[in-house]
């Protein structure tokens, strides 16, 4: 099995320049698990087994593994509206949207960064004219952006990826458990499953041994870190987590 993990991943990468961490486990353990490329281009710092990367969007898993968590513990349902969970005025979020809707992405509230309208990731600069990038750290700070933006259809009526919905989830996840979302995520998934490398860090107060990310320019044919791209501490790309180790 080795061996041919091992062969598939050779031929993957000569065709395709990866960096970062690839790994294949199972039951018993590690079966390859391979570090290419570097974690600071600038100064070429290699990648290591355990670097750690920004997972970006990878946080909605821990979003939504927390509010299946609340459900379990009978402190809130699917069908549960926001709108009478959240004490912040709502403004013009549907009042219908339930917990359900959010969770699968079919509530169609506006989002701050859509990206069924754009798939270009520099458009994120232009909130940050008005919403500087140092500011993303509570989820408080993002429902202004949220509320006052029209709905884009009816609560159940399409599918709509949506993160500004995943960040009214981290309200709910606050409501219910009167706990920061940063702290309930810590102390009920993180450190319960002993992802020691991994938390919620401002892009200028990383661990040790972590990858900058970077994005590409077209317009500008140029490889730039995601310093005054990324956000900083919050619900979408503010938590590093290394390869499982066994």
């Amino acid at each position: 099995m080795k061996n041919k993990v091992k062969e598939i991943f050779e031929k993957w990468t000569k065709e395709n320049d990866f960096s970062g961490v690839f790994s294949v486990s199972d039951k018993n353990g590690i079966i390859f698990q391979k570090a290419c490329g570097y974690r600071n281009k600038a100064e070429e710092l290699p990648n290591t087994i355990d670097t750690a990367f920004a997972i970006a969007s990878g946080t909605k898993l821990f979003t939504a593994l927390s509010v299946c968590k609340l459900i379990d513990e009978k402190k809130l349902s699917l069908d549960d509206r926001i709108a009478d969970i959240l004490t912040q005025d709502l403004k013009k979020i549907d009042k219908d949207v339930t917990v359900y809707h959010l969770l699968t992405h079919t509530s169609g509230i506006g989002d701050y960064i859509d990206e069924e309208e754009s798939s270009e990731y520099f458009d994120i600069l232009k909130l940050y004219e008005t919403r500087p990038v140092h500011k993303w750290e509570t989820l408080d700070f993002y429902l202004p952006m949220i509320n006052e933006l029209p709905p884009k259809f009816k609560p159940g009526e399409r599918y709509g990826y949506s993160n500004a919905g995943f960040v009214l989830l981290g309200l709910v996840i606050e409501a219910v458990s009167k706990q920061d979302y940063h702290g309930y995520i810590s102390d009920n998934i993180i450190k319960p499953l002993g992802l020691v490398r991994t938390g919620f860090y401002r892009s200028n107060n990383l661990p040790k041994n972590t990858a900058f990310g970077y994005a590409f320019n077209e317009s500008r044919n140029e490889l730039k870190r995601t310093t005054f791209i990324c956000l900083s501490s919050g619900v979408r790309t503010a938590a590093y987590s290394p390869v499982p180790q066994t």
